[in-house]
């Protein structure tokens, strides 16, 4: 390979790779878009916020009533 050929050669793939770069980067940024839209949509979606309070409600009243059952199995009043 002469040194022409191999300088010829470099530029064919250096005219390529912007072309490249961009494509990847816009399929990139669609990528990211349509995934922060779902994740908006989804944090934003009322059925399912109102069912996460709904289930963290049931959990601390669960956690409550665990915690009284304890309390009154184990205080001996002194008196």
């Amino acid at each position: 390979m002469t040194a022409a050929s191999a300088s010829s050669t470099n530029a064919v793939s250096d005219i390529r790779l912007p072309g490249m770069l961009s494509g990847l980067a816009v399929t990139v940024g669609r990528t990211l878009e349509t995934w922060g839209r779902r994740r908006a949509a989804r944090l934003n979606d009322r059925e399912r916020m109102l069912r996460t309070m709904r289930q963290q409600r049931m959990g601390q009243d669960a956690l409550d009533e665990r915690d009284a059952l304890i309390r009154s199995a184990t205080f001996i009043p002194m008196g």
